[in-house]
This record gives structure tokens, C-alpha cells and sequence, in this order.
């Protein structure tokens, strides 16, 4: 072992106290930086995973509404069926004669209406074989794949469509399961083709009776080949993401079966996992219905998961992205930040301990002595300086209080084609030219000014090429002999802008999609959201609020309505008159929207916006009583231009209001309500504004659609 000279270690031994102690604060220094850095880094990958949440969140919610729909279409069409009054008639006519299968069909001609009724709601519902050979008697046993039929509340078949399974185990099984008076389901498996089928079970109830299990006098039965129509619902619209999959899995015990295709092109219902599997991303969707994390599929694979439940079938619906295609742009851009920050980290430390060193073997040395390593120890900080700044991709400037140049980096350098060493002592004019140089002058006066930071946008326009965003960044630098010096940096962000607007463009589009998923199923409303954004902004312009604060109203005004996406269509599409109890379902949709935007950067506060929409100025209103000032600017905007869009705009059942008829039907509703001064700014903005004729479009009726 190599051991230190005698002279050495004595000047070990007698290094005063106070050395010792800048030794420790040094060491604890480094130590925290390191831990700082660390952290930073941390929280940028948590806040991108973030980012990533929202953004899974609205596509897995929008296909669990699709899938909810479907199934909900599907028992709605077989529940018409047994609403139908000749259906209920003729099967108590049937029960009430007391004929079996075989002689009902050739004594009872109400069993051949019923047939056809069959059929026809077959055929127009997708529960059809269309391989079956012919249409069999109901007392025959059918073997097919799909179809209708009407069997009594026994489980004894009445009548079926042709290539109805009659005597399939699972048909036979669900009706003996499913308790009297309520629906079942055959759940989704492989049928005789191998072809995925589900089935349906509705209870057929007497005329005019309270629909109790002792009303029920027969079961409506329906099986179809779902790959058609269940399968293309998983598919995300304008998703990027070449790894993003959209799967159905449910339990079976211990079991997890994946009822969906796959990406790499499995068949559905062809694999199956341990439910215990650890870390495995559907075990934990199963468990977790709508929670987020990163899991491994069952390739082991990391992935980016989030669920939705599925309660009519029992199923859950899984999102996943390849946790490397989301998160590698993340972890290089952290990477180089890491290391960019230790290696400053250490090249300070590095440089502090040879200052030290140096300074503290020379304390005896002459007086020319401590000159020529004043000299050194400033050649060093300017080398150390260089070496940093150098390797940075941000071109750095120190500039005097006089404006000029002392000290500019390589990138500095290159990017004005001359040695960084001809910059210094010259002007920011000089070198960038007056026009270019004029705000930079101002945002190194304004840093000096306020003894802080300060920092500025600028696009860059140069002949043939496309156009940068830079962004200046002015810090003061402590005085030297007396002289304030400032520290310009310059970082290019258009990679950092341009990802931002895509992402917020993103953002954008798939709220547009579910504004959209609201107006299909909402038509005798259609185009209120955008309306109402619009009169809303209006009046936010007449109150003279922000840019942030319109953006606020506009959003929330936009998205009022996404909580219809949980109100029946039927009630949504009833082209008449809501009765009082159907209103305000519809109204309280509000604050259930509310809820289901929670958490999502939307900018400002929209789901307390929404919250308070339902608020009254007089404080009569739901659901926290709020009065007056007490409630939200922002809602009582929305409140107003809901209103306002609502009175004026014809529906299918009824003309709307002239414009003069809504002002004073507000009027009325002023210092109720509805804030006073937020009327008086609409009926300004239409009187003076040219609102009148901008808005005269909203009093057309629109067309009632064909159901």
C-alpha cells in the first residue's frame, strides 16, 4: 500500500478546525444537490405520468360508454318486444288454454303473428343466423347459432326464429337462473362455429299489471354473433400510440379470460391468466376498476394500465400503452437533465476543492507569490466556466451594466459565426443587430431593476429556414468590485412549445369527441354546448375579464353538458316537453359532469364552474344554497348564456322565444336567478354588439330525426 509522505501527513494533522468544518459543509452541499437533483427529476416523471393519466382516462371512458351503450341497446330492443301488448295478449291467451308447444301451433293462430313478430325484430336487431337452412316449428328442437324466442315463465318454448338454439345448454341454464321478474344474461363464449355469442333474458309481464315476479308470464330470449358489433367499440378513435390496446377481460374464479381480440392477433377467449399473477396489469384492472398505474401484460411486458368497470356484464374494460413508447421521450429528457446537472455539480465541487487547495498551501508565500495565483485561480474559473457552459445546448452571455460582453459560450459563439473570445467588450447591438439586441437591452435593465429574474419569449424569423421560439432567461450574477453583472441565457423551446400545443390539441380533440358523443345522443339539443360557449364568451368580453378567465367560462360552457353521456337517450331524445322530474334529471347531469371531469387539466376550474351552475343569485338554488357574490363569476356567465340559448333556440316540439321575449324573460329572472349585472352585459352585447344578427340562426328549427 502506497502510503502519504511524513510532510504530507502532518500538514493533515495540523489543519486548523475551521478547514474541517468547510470540508463537512462542502461534502453536505454536494450531497444535497445531488438529493435536489434527484428529486427534480422525480417530480418531471411523475408529472408526465400525469399527463398520461388524463389522457388514458378520456379514451378508456369513452369506450366503456360505447360497450355500456351496446349492452344497454341490446336489452332495450328485446324489452320492446315484451312491452309489445299483442305479445303480452296472445301469450296469456296461449297460457290460458293450456296447450303445449305442438298444439299451440297448429290450433292457435296467434302463434304464427308471433313468429313473424320474431322475426322482424330479429332481422332488425342483429339476432339472426343467417346460416340457418329454414325456419323450424317452435316444436321442433332448433340447431343454429342465433336468433328470438318466446318461451314461458316455465322455461316450455312457445315460439322461436329459425336458427334459435332452443335446447342450448346455456339458453337452458340462464332461464332457470334468472330470478322471476328481472333480466339475465348469457354471458359472452364461443358458439358451435366458434364464433363469440352473448345472450339476452326479458321477462314478459301481463297486461296492465304492477311488473312483479307474479305478473310474469313469459321470457323473451335472444342470442347473437357479437364480433361484428361489440369488437369495433374498442377501437379509440385518433390515438397515436402504435402499442395502445383497448381489451375486455373478466374473472372466472383464479382465472382472468380476455374476451376481446388482441393486438398480436389472438382470437377472443383464447387466453387466460393467473388472477394472482404479480404486477399483471388485468389482475389489477379487475381489482382496481379505474385505477392507473404501470403493470406487465401477460407477455411481461411493462405497460401503462387504466380500467373501466362494465357493471351490466360484469366485465372490465383495460387501456394500455407500452410503458417505453409513453414514457421514452420522459426518460430522455430526464437523462440528460440528470447528467447535465451532476456533472455541473461535480465540476463545482471539483473546482471548489482545488481552490481551496491551492489557496491553502500557498498562505506563506510572498506577496508576488499570492498575485500570480490570484492570476491562476482566476484563469481556472474562466477554464471551469468554459468547460460548463460549453457543453451546454443553451448559448450563455454575461453582460455589464454597460451592456457589453464578458464572457459568451461556444454555442454563443458559433450561432454569430465568430471565436467566443472576439465577443467580449463588444455591445448586444453590435452583435445582434439593434433590432434583435433592443429587447434583450430591456430584459437585462429590468433584471438589474428588481434585483431578480426575468425572462421573455421571441420568435425568430431567418430567410429559408422554419421559424424558432427562444426564450431568454436574464439572472443577476453577485457584484464584482462594486459592478452588477447579469447572466443572459438562451434555450430553444420550439420542440418544447410545439409538444405542448400537440398535447393540448390532443386534449382538445378528445373533448370535442365527447361533446360530440353528447349531441348524437342528445339531437333535439344539438349544437347547444358550442352556442352557449359562444354567448358565454360574449359576455365575458363585455365584463372585460382575461384571456384565462374567458378560456375558463368558454370551456366550462362547452362541457355542461358531458354529464348526459349517464341520462337515458331515450329521455334525452323524447321530442316533447320534459315533465318536471325528467328536467331536473337532466339538470342535475350538470354536477354529475362535474364529477366526471375532476382532475382533468382543463385549465382555470371548470368542474367548480359546473358545480355552481345550478346555484340561484337569491340562493334558492342546488346543491350548496350559494347566493349572490358568494358564487362563481364564471358560473353565473354560463348560467345566463345557458338560459339565453335555451329560450331563444327552437326545438322540434315548440318555436323559440324572439330575442325581446328572452330579454325580458330574463329580466324577470334578474336579482332571482340570475346576477343582474351579467343580463345587462348580454342584452348590451346584442343591442350594441351586433349580437341580434350573429345569433339569429339559433331560432331555426332543426329537423326531427327519424328513429
Amino acid at each position: 500500500m502506497t502510503s502519504l509522505p511524513p510532510s504530507r501527513l502532518a500538514v493533515f494533522g495540523t489543519l486548523p478546525r475551521r478547514v474541517w468544518i468547510a470540508v463537512g459543509l462542502l461534502a453536505l452541499a454536494i450531497g444535497l444537490g445531488v438529493g435536489l437533483v434527484l428529486h427534480f427529476v422525480g417530480l418531471e416523471r411523475e408529472r408526465d405520468l400525469y399527463h398520461w393519466q388524463q389522457r388514458m382516462a378520456l379514451v378508456a371512458e369513452a369506450r366503456a360508454v360505447a360497450v355500456n351503450d351496446w349492452l344497454a341497446q341490446q336489452f332495450g330492443r328485446l324489452t320492446a318486444l315484451a312491452d309489445n301488448t299483442a305479445v303480452q295478449l296472445y301469450v296469456t291467451q296461449i297460457a290460458t288454454m293450456g296447450l303445449d308447444a305442438g298444439d299451440a301451433q297448429r290450433e292457435a293462430p296467434e302463434i304464427g303473428y308471433l313468429r313473424n313478430l320474431l322475426i322482424a325484430s330479429a332481422d332488425a336487431g342483429g339476432f339472426v343466423d343467417r346460416r340457418a337452412a329454414s325456419e323450424l316449428p317452435a316444436n321442433v328442437a332448433a340447431v343454429g347459432r342465433a336468433g328470438l324466442g318466446l318461451f314461458s315463465a316455465e322455461g316450455r318454448l312457445l315460439v322461436a326464429t329459425r336458427g334459435m338454439p332452443v335446447e342450448d345448454a346455456l339458453l337452458v341454464a340462464a332461464l332457470g337462473a334468472t330470478p322471476r321478474g328481472e333480466r339475465g344474461l348469457i354471458d359472452l363464449h364461443l358458439g358451435p362455429d366458434g364464433e363469440p355469442r352473448m345472450g339476452f333474458v326479458v321477462p314478459v309481464f301481463a297486461v296492465q299489471s304492477e311488473h312483479s315476479p307474479a305478473d310474469q308470464i313469459a321470457w323473451v330470449v335472444g342470442l347473437k354473433e357479437v364480433a361484428a358489433e361489440l369488437y369495433p367499440l374498442l377501437v379509440p378513435p385518433g390515438v397515436a400510440e402504435k402499442t395502445a390496446e383497448v381489451t375486455l377481460v373478466r374473472a372466472v374464479g383464479n382465472v382472468i379470460e380476455y374476451l376481446s381480440p388482441r393486438r398480436d392477433g389472438r382470437v377472443p377467449l383464447s387466453g387466460q391468466m393467473a388472477r394472482e399473477t404479480p404486477g399483471l396489469d388485468a389482475a389489477f384492472a379487475l381489482s382496481t376498476p379505474g385505477g392507473f398505474g404501470i403493470k406487465r401484460d401477460d407477455h411481461g411486458v411493462k405497460v401503462l394500465a387504466i380500467s373501466r368497470a362494465i357493471p351490466t356484464a360484469g366485465w372490465t374494460l383495460l387501456y394500455t400503452v407500452s410503458a417505453d413508447e409513453a414514457l421514452a421521450e420522459s426518460k430522455a429528457r430526464t437523462g440528460r437533465l440528470l447528467t447535465v446537472l451532476l456533472l455541473a455539480i461535480g465540476f463545482i465541487a471539483a473546482a471548489l476543492v482545488a481552490v481551496w487547495h491551492h489557496a491553502a498551501s500557498r498562505r506563506s508565500a510572498e506577496a508576488a507569490q499570492r498575485y500570480q495565483q490570484l492570476a491562476e485561480k482566476l484563469s481556472a474559473h474562466d477554464q471551469l466556466l468554459r468547460l460548463v457552459t460549453d457543453n451546454q445546448p443553451n448559448g450563455m452571455l454575461i453582460v455589464d451594466p454597460d451592456l457589453r460582453v464578458g464572457f459568451a459560450n461556444r454555442s454563443i459563439a458559433e450561432e454569430l459565426g465568430i471565436p467566443a473570445g472576439d465577443a467580449v467588450g463588444k455591445t448586444l447591438a453590435s452583435l445582434f443587430g439593434p433590432a434583435q439586441a433592443a429587447p434583450l437591452e430591456a430584459l437585462c435593465r429590468a433584471c438589474h431593476a428588481r434585483g431578480g429574474e426575468a425572462s421573455l419569449e421571441q420568435r425568430i424569423d431567418a430567410p429559408g429556414e422554419k421559424p424558432k421560439i427562444v426564450r431568454h432567461l436574464a439572472l443577476p450574477l453577485p457584484e464584482t468590485a462594486g459592478e452588477a453583472r447579469t447572466l443572459l441565457v438562451k434555450q430553444d423551446i420550439t420542440a418544447a412549445v410545439l409538444e405542448r400545443e400537440k398535447r393540448e390539441h390532443e386534449l382538445e380533440d378528445l373533448v370535442g369527441g365527447l361533446v360530440g358523443v353528447v349531441d348524437r345522443r342528445d339531437p333535439f339539443a344539438a349544437h347547444h354546448s358550442r352556442r352557449t360557449a359562444e354567448v358565454a364568451g360574449a359576455i365575458a368580453g363585455e365584463l372585460g375579464l382575461s384571456d384565462e378567465e374567458t378560456r375558463t367560462v368558454t370551456t366550462a360552457a362547452r362541457l355542461m353538458n358531458i354529464g348526459k353521456i349517464l341520462v337515458p337517450e331515450e329521455l334525452l331524445a323524447a321530442g316533447r316537453a320534459l315533465t318536471a322530474d325528467e328536467l331536473g334529471r337532466v339538470r342535475r347531469s350538470i354536477l354529475a359532469g362535474a364529477e366526471l371531469l375532476e382532475g382533468v387539466a382543463l385549465g382555470g376550474n371548470v368542474p367548480e364552474t359546473l358545480r355552481q351552475l345550478l346555484e340561484h343569485w337569491d340562493g334558492s338554488g342546488m346543491p350548496r344554497g350559494l347566493k349572490g357574490d358568494e358564487i362563481r363569476l364564471s358560473s353565473r356567465i354560463v348560467a345566463v348564456a345557458n338560459a339565453f340559448v335555451g329560450l331563444v333556440s327552437a326545438r322540434a316540439y315548440r318555436d323559440g322565444l324572439d330575442f325581446n321575449q328572452a330579454i325580458d324573460a330574463l329580466l324577470r329572472e334578474a336579482g332571482k336567478n340570475h346576477d343582474r349585472s351579467v343580463v345587462v352585459a348580454l342584452i348590451n352585447y346584442l343591442d350594441n354588439k351586433d349580437g341580434r344578427r350573429r345569433w339569429a340562426h339559433f331560432q331555426r328549427a332543426p329537423e326531427r330525426p327519424d328513429r
